[in-house]
């Protein structure tokens, strides 16, 4: 409540996020631009995600859609139109870096500052999603043996899009072209990845059947507190 007090004072404008109900529906989001995209997409189609209008499905997945755009990853700010009844956007992209150390890696979006170089919106953070986030990166931790020489991070908080009304997680596989065509890596990420999901959406179910909360975005404003699905 401080951190609110400081930022009202200083003229921040403030979205709250609250909870809400309805996470049974999730997208899956890749671009033919983005090469580990099309690599995880390509497993995933592989597995049983098959055309069905805009989207791809799976009869093993019934939760999950699996969209591929032919844009930037960083701009969709457009999805809340495509997919009104989302529970979450997961979006599978590359991770790039000058070391070029195989890296698997997830991280929320938004911008901190006032420049926005890489999408979204100046000073507006999107919604977290911390359990699936944690989920994850406990998941492929524990079971790294399958692509050893990859290492697990986590990064901080970057690039857009920031303002879609559900939350919102990178999951990058990096951090060059060679890693970006590793089907077995690309594999191993879409199975924990689906696999953590199950989970976070178990624990999930059973917060909200306790509490009957709601996630909302409440207004539309620069600067944004997301505290997402803890």
């Amino acid at each position: 409540m401080q951190f609110i007090n400081l930022l009202r004072q200083n003229n921040a404008k403030i979205t709250i996020v609250r909870r809400h109900s309805g996470l049974s529906n999730h997208v899956l989001v890749a671009s033919s631009q983005d090469l580990a995209g099309v690599t995880m997409a390509n497993y995933l189609k592989s597995t049983g995600f098959a055309s069905a209008g805009n989207s791809h499905r799976s009869p093993h997945h019934k939760n999950v859609q699996l969209y591929i755009d032919s844009g930037n990853l960083l701009t969709l700010e457009n999805l809340d139109d495509l997919y009104p009844d989302a529970g979450s956007f997961i979006f599978l992209s590359k991770h790039r870096s000058d070391s070029q150390i195989p890296t698997l890696t997830c991280h929320c979006t938004g911008n901190f500052a006032a420049d926005n170089p890489y999408g979204g919106n100046p000073h507006e953070l999107a919604i977290s999603y911390p359990s699936l986030q944690k989920g994850y990166l406990k998941a492929i931790t524990a079971a790294r043996h399958r692509v050893p020489e990859y290492d697990v991070i986590i990064e901080a908080t970057h690039h857009g899009p920031t303002s879609l009304k559900k939350p919102v997680l990178f999951v990058e596989l990096g951090s060059s072209e060679k890693q970006w065509a590793d089907s077995n890596a690309a594999a191993f990420m879409c199975d924990t990845l689906l696999a953590s999901w199950t989970v976070a959406l178990s624990a999930a179910s059973k917060w909200e059947s306790r509490s009957g909360a709601r996630i909302t975005r409440q207004s539309s404003t620069s600067c944004c507190l997301n505290p997402g699905l803890a």
